[in-house]
């Protein structure tokens, strides 16, 4: 594929953005106002998931599977849980009744 057929691609994936979300109806201002809340609210879809998702799936893991087992070269698992992270957060905490009491 050459660049001019490229273009002509990309120019009609964005004649086809433009009609199916309706905003060739639009004017200037307010299409590049609809695209920026567009791309943003995709921005933060892809941070939330790229923050929050792997800690969901490991606390799914742990809640099916059990007790992650320990890495191959023997040093603790680099998958945190919510609750490691919380003490390495707070050294003041040694144990989980110190979590508990915290919480109350």
């Amino acid at each position: 594929m050459n660049f001019k057929n490229l273009r002509e691609y990309l120019a009609w994936l964005y004649y086809r953005y433009l009609l199916v979300t309706g905003i060739y109806v639009l004017e200037p201002w307010e299409k590049s106002l609809f695209n920026w809340v567009l791309l943003s609210a995709i921005a933060m879809v892809i941070y939330t998931s790229y923050v929050f998702v792997p800690i969901h799936v490991r606390l799914a893991l742990e809640f099916f599977f059990g007790a992650w087992p320990q890495s191959a070269v023997g040093g603790p698992n680099p998958l945190w849980t919510l609750r490691s992270l919380y003490r390495e957060e707070h050294p003041m905490i040694k144990n989980d009744l110190d979590c508990v009491e915290l919480i109350d």
